[in-house]
């Protein structure tokens, strides 16, 4: 599991909801493949992304999407 605090001055800002904040995840090797993880949004300014299963640093990279 992954937390991300997105109101964050260096990511969205102090105003920044985690409901509006899109969530993208793929392998950083060819093919770049989408991943599912679950994620999971607070009410507020974090989000959870979970994999199942041990997961090693640095194979997936996240893009995240105020919107």
């Amino acid at each position: 599991t992954f937390t991300v605090n997105i109101d964050a001055a260096s990511i969205f800002g102090p105003n920044a909801l985690a409901a509006n904040v899109k969530v993208e995840v793929l392998d950083k090797a060819s093919p770049l493949s989408t991943v599912y993880p679950l994620v999971e949004r607070s009410g507020s300014g974090s989000l959870a992304v979970k994999f199942s299963g041990d997961v090693a640093v640095d194979i997936y990279q996240v893009l995240l999407s105020h919107i």
